[in-house]
């Protein structure tokens, strides 16, 4: 599972996501977004499984 996982904020910075995506990400999809050892990872599996961008950024306007 682990080679899933990439930081929030690396994510943020490649996919230019803001934090409201995020949050409405996770809002969608609890296993999408885990804190480990205090710090925030995106599961890529569960993203690309679920999502697609458009409805991402159409469902945070």
């Amino acid at each position: 599972m682990s080679e899933h996982l990439v930081p929030a904020q690396q994510f943020m910075k490649q996919y230019n996501f803001t934090e409201l995506e995020l949050q409405f990400i996770r809002k969608k999809n609890k296993r999408a977004i885990l804190m480990l050892e205090g710090c925030y990872f995106v599961n890529m599996k569960e993203v690309e499984a679920k999502f697609t961008s458009e409805e991402i950024f159409l469902s945070s306007i």
